[in-house]
């Protein structure tokens, strides 16, 4: 039987739920489902990574899970918790959770299985949990962009519930200099091009906690535009299709936009059931793709004004 270690950061329940007092934070609900997990207990390694300056929630959270091993991590970020977890992980697979993501109860079971029938690497299907209007919507624009494709292998990777064979992920870790989005998608191109089978099983499912407060859309998908010059920037061996367009400058986000664009409209039509798009909403879904994809034009333009050369630029951490 294989032995899975689970790494959870916490850079996301820190940092995206302001005024919620620790003590009755998200990471409480991940935690408690990963104690109730189907998989044997004795097989199973859970690894929290919390930055050095939360050391009070480390040591709660430390006191209730004894069973599970929490580490502080000195200047953190989003990837660099993941990296550091898979570097003390001792499981032969590893598999990461975000702080804010609830697995159902045979979710480890799920990545096990996947691996015993041969892989290098297992996507799980990530919706925000049904307690919001706008979970759906989100959900198919944050999540929907991963799923199988002919050969039953994943189109992208989420960094919240995906598993690897332990030394692929130590081999590879994520580059984070280019900020928190974009990251998962970097990698996944770097591991295509690498020749490594990444599967996809949308059994293995997370319900993600919705984390878009008001207007916050606006603000996370301005970042993800940042972030995406960020990473084509980065992208030296052009492994994304959309860094071939950078050499264009001030043009480049407009193609970017009108090919993302084009991307929603197929797979909002290609994989409408598997996320539970009514026929009858199609036309909102492809407003909301126009929304959305400008509102990142806007960011992709503020990096390129901001910084106009090829270096890394506003929103990255180097």
């Amino acid at each position: 039987m294989l032995t899975i270690s689970v790494v959870v950061e916490t850079f996301i329940v820190t940092r995206e739920y302001p005024g919620i007092p620790r003590a009755q934070s998200p990471l409480r609900a991940t935690l408690d489902r990963l104690t109730e997990q189907t998989y044997p207990k004795d097989q199973t390694e859970v690894i929290v990574v919390f930055d050095q300056t939360e050391n009070v929630f480390y040591d709660l959270m430390d006191a209730q899970y004894p069973a599970m091993k929490f580490v502080l991590l000195k200047n953190a970020d989003y990837f660099s918790m993941k990296n550091h977890g898979i570097h003390l992980a001792g499981g032969e697979i590893v598999a990461l959770l975000d702080g804010d993501c609830i697995p159902t109860k045979d979710w480890l079971e799920r990545i096990a299985a996947t691996f015993s029938r041969g892989t290098d690497g297992v996507v799980g299907k990530t919706l925000y949990r049904p307690d919001h209007f706008l979970s759906r919507t989100f959900s198919v624009f944050d999540f929907g962009h991963v799923q199988a494709d002919r050969n039953g292998e994943a189109t992208g990777i989420l960094a919240s519930n995906v598993a690897f064979k332990k030394g692929i992920a130590q081999k590879h870790p994520f580059d984070g200099r280019g900020g928190r989005n974009g990251g998962c998608y970097f990698l996944a191109c770097q591991l295509k091009a690498l020749g490594y089978k990444i599967s996809y099983d949308p059994s293995q499912f997370v319900e993600h906690t919705y984390d878009i407060k008001g207007l916050g859309f606006i603000h996370k998908h301005l970042r993800r535009g940042i972030d995406s010059i960020n990473y084509f920037r980065l992208d030296d061996r052009k492994l994304m299709n959309e860094t071939r367009w950078m050499k264009l400058g001030a043009v480049a986000p407009l193609i970017i936009t009108v090919n993302r664009v084009l991307f929603d409209f197929g797979r909002i039509l290609s994989y409408r059931r598997h996320l539970g798009i009514p026929v009858y909403t199609i036309p909102y879904f492809y407003l909301m793709s126009m929304v959305i994809r400008g509102i990142e034009f806007i960011g992709e333009m503020i990096a390129l004004i901001k910084n106009p050369s090829d270096t890394v630029g506003i929103g990255a951490k180097v």
